[in-house]
């Protein structure tokens, strides 16, 4: 028996193959189709059996003969045939609602409605309503009501049915069935291909894209509704903001959902961010912001009241990319005169420079071991991990970094105890919305149990014993911040855009107001940061601060530094120069020298780099005090 085993799996895969191979051709439909139009039963009985073992490419293939007007008298075939494959079309066959093509729309309509999916009766309402009964897609989706609920609604009816719709996908439902995994499968009409597509998303994704569904078609049914108007393009910009990738800009071209809305107006897109920041709907806010950056005035900035704007409120906001979005929409609006909260902007620049680019975890508890073994356990799973030993070193350490993904703390720790310690960390803009998860030897009825239920980003669990059950953890904890992780690839991509901005701040006198000199230390610091430091190099030449010239320095004269970042450190010194004169101390002047001196056995690149130092030094020549405070800190 041992020796038919290879033999019976080679057998049982062969007929697998054979069995997706025969799911997936299409190449003879159109025999099929002959088949079924036959006046025989013996082959209508062969078409109808071949049919219920096609899968979705044939679904595919047929409702794709609807666009091709010689086939039409086909059509009543090609729907029986849709019909008669069962169930399993429905899905896809949704998607084609959105299709430019009126006889395929019209068709598709038919076909779910015999197929008896009363699910679909929200989304054929618009199509009903709005569509006049003389175009063949209101004809097919009134006949499909009346067929699948026994009437044709009123559009009151329509709206409180739509609105009841709305409300189950707002908390968090979906229409299609989400497999083992939470995903969702979403069919959608792609006008530019002209195709269907299909692609998989998180549960929360497939929401938010049942919420744009049902909000634009209730803007459909009345177009004036100022309520629904807002609902449609907030969630519009939602999904298309999530299912394009969050760290991706706004398409803005013509005829994207970005120009659609944007041609509202300003005020209104100020009250879709409004509204998008109350609800807490943060894609839809950061989209928002972007627009505004696009299309409005520097009146977005002006006091209210003699406070800050709301754009400029949001540079502190603690979500990671709409601060972002907002500090960069401030920058392309391009105020040049001072403005209530304008440091915010310097602030929210230097917060983004001081990314370390590597994924952190904050632990804290008041036993070193439990912390250590945590901190072992997230380096198995790709993290560094930082501790402390009280709650105030914990809150500070948070405050400090803008880098911890989550933090990790023990209910027993004091100074202050726990309930204090999420309370300050909420308090604060930087740490407000981060995941806390607390470890507790009673995660059901503890502290930090009462304390999980009154905060929707804090969680309470058991201490974890291996990577497999801190990483289950870890996926809800951030899965609760945003619908996509910020990766260190993007975290770096961040930094370089704010050193970007800060660069042309420092190089024209015209934005002083900004500020961002007292920030030197951050853009020092992320020097050192290869992904970043050329571009940081750029931003230092433009601050006159004598740490700003000794970070050049070090940089420019480390031989461990790949040759190229040290050659644009020593160019940005050079420039340093120039502008500033020599701002180091004579010591540190005369340790260049003595540098110099001991090189002469090094490499030909490091002898040439500290030569070009000096050249610089030597070429304007400034009187030095023996000592120079750091004052670009």
């Amino acid at each position: 028996e041992e020796e038919l085993q290879p033999e019976g799996a080679q057998l049982s895969n062969i007929i697998r193959q054979a069995i997706k191979q025969r799911y997936d051709d299409t190449s003879n439909l159109d025999q099929i189709l002959t088949l079924l139009e036959s006046d025989k039963p013996s082959e209508q009985q062969l078409a109808i059996e071949e049919l219920r073992r096609k899968g979705t490419p044939s679904v595919i293939a047929l409702a794709d003969m609807f666009k091709d007007p010689t086939l039409e008298d086909r059509f009543q075939t090609i729907r029986r045939a849709l019909v008669i494959m069962g169930s399993h079309t429905r899905d896809p066959l949704v998607g084609y609602l959105g299709s430019s093509h009126e006889a395929q729309v019209a068709n598709v309509i038919e076909v779910l409605s015999y197929l008896r999916e009363t699910r679909i009766a929200a989304a054929l309402l618009s199509h009903a309503i709005v569509n006049d009964d003389r175009t063949g897609v209101g004809q097919a989706a009134r006949k499909a009501l009346v067929r699948l609920v026994g009437a044709l609604p009123s559009n009151q009816d329509a709206e409180e049915y739509l609105r009841t719709r709305l409300n189950y996908y707002l908390e968090g439902n979906v229409e299609a069935l989400p497999d083992a995994n939470m995903k969702v499968a979403v069919w959608n009409w792609d006008n530019a291909a002209q195709s269907i597509t299909i692609q998989s998303y998180d549960v929360r994704v497939g929401s938010l894209i049942d919420v744009a569904r049902v909000a634009a078609d209730l803007y459909k049914l009345d177009p004036e509704n100022e309520e629904y108007r807002l609902m449609h393009y907030r969630s519009l910009l939602e999904e298309t903001k999530v299912t394009n990738g969050l760290d991706n800009a706004l398409d803005m071209a013509d005829g994207s959902p970005g120009a659609d809305a944007a041609s509202h107006g300003v005020g209104f897109i100020v009250e879709v961010l409004e509204s998008s920041l109350a609800d807490r709907r943060f894609p839809a806010a950061i989209a928002a912001t972007e627009i505004l950056g696009d299309i409005g005035s520097t009146e977005l900035v002006a006091a209210v009241n003699g406070q800050p704007s709301l754009l400029v409120e949001i540079a502190q906001h603690p979500n990671r990319r709409l601060r972002l979005a907002a500090t960069e929409a401030i920058l392309k609006l391009d105020p040049q005169q001072p403005f209530a909260g304008s440091t915010f902007v310097g602030e929210s620049l230097a917060y983004f420079v001081s990314t370390a680019g590597v994924r952190k975890v904050l632990t804290g508890d008041v036993t070193g071991t439990k912390s250590q073994f945590w901190i072992g356990l997230l380096g198995q799973m790709g993290y560094s991990g930082d501790r402390a030993t009280t709650g105030r070193d914990l809150v500070f350490s948070a405050l400090r970094s803008s880098d911890y993904e989550f933090i990790l703390v023990g209910e027993t720790i004091q100074n202050p105890p726990i309930q204090e310690v999420v309370q300050l960390l909420r308090s604060q803009p930087r740490t407000a919305e981060i995941p806390i998860a607390i470890v507790s030897d009673n995660p059901e009825d503890g502290a930090g149990a009462r304390i999980s239920k009154r905060d929707d980003a804090t969680f309470c669990i058991a201490s974890p014993n291996s990577v497999d059950s801190l990483l289950r953890h870890a996926r809800r904890f951030l899965q609760t911040a945003q619908y996509q992780g910020i990766t260190i690839n993007e975290r770096f991509e961040q930094s370089e855009r704010a050193i970007r901005w800060a660069t042309m701040i420092l190089a024209d006198s015209k934005y002083e107001f900004y500020n961002l000199q007292r920030h030197t230390k951050y853009i020092s610091e992320a020097l050192f940061t290869p992904n970043i430091s050329s571009a940081a190099a750029e931003a230092l030449q433009h601050i006159p601060s004598p740490v700003a010239q000794k970070a050049l320095v070090l940089l420019a004269s480390n031989p461990g530094v790949d040759v190229g970042l040290r050659k644009t450190a020593a160019k940005a010194f050079k420039e340093s120069i120039d502008k500033h004169g020599t701002l180091l101390t004579r010591p540190e002047v005369l340790a260049q020298y003595d540098l110099y001196n001991r090189s002469l056995g090094l490499d030909d690149a490091t002898i040439d780099i500290l030569g070009f130092i000096l050249d610089a030094m030597e070429a304007r020549v400034s009187a030095q005090p023996e000592t120079n405070s750091d004052s670009g800190e």
